[in-house]
């Protein structure tokens, strides 16, 4: 799933495959149903990339969700989307009927790194400007994407 924004900025998520190989798998449910995600951001100069088991099958089920429910909902409110393993996170910061903003947060091993491969801070937010088409297309995609990774 790629999100890019109006200003230039970019959030690219893909799902890696299970963090456990099938071969692998314990008899513990909840260690066979992480998923690695592989991420690319773009924040105007800041360029990154990670690979991280950071969702659950059902957390990017619930990104599917979130996603659809920011582009079609027409309630004010819409809780911000944080998942046990705090890499990503998700808000809708504004809406008009056919623009948003979303803030992804990205921490811990999400994180950018600079020149000297320090992290550049605790958390860092990128703000995404993008048209409800976008939106849209943006959470079927990701759907499509999940449905490959059924949890085991």
């Amino acid at each position: 799933m790629k999100l890019e924004s109006l200003n230039g900025a970019s959030v690219e998520l893909a799902i890696a495959g299970y963090e456990f190989a099938a071969s692998r798998r314990s008899r513990d449910r909840w260690d066979d149903n992480w998923l690695t995600v592989s991420g690319r951001v773009i924040d105007g100069d800041t360029r990154w990339c990670f690979r991280e088991p950071c969702l659950t099958t059902s957390e990017a089920r619930d990104l599917a969700t979130w996603l659809r429910k920011a582009a079609t909902s027409t309630t004010a409110g819409l809780p911000r989307l944080e998942f046990i393993e705090p890499n990503v996170g998700l808000r809708l910061e504004r809406r008009t009927p056919e623009q948003f903003s979303l803030i992804f947060r990205f921490s811990h091993e999400s994180l950018p790194y600079d020149a000297v491969g320090e992290m550049l801070g605790d958390v860092y937010e990128v703000s995404l400007h993008v048209t409800r088409t976008a939106l849209i297309a943006a959470a079927d995609q990701w759907k499509r994407e999940v449905a490959a990774f059924p949890e085991r």
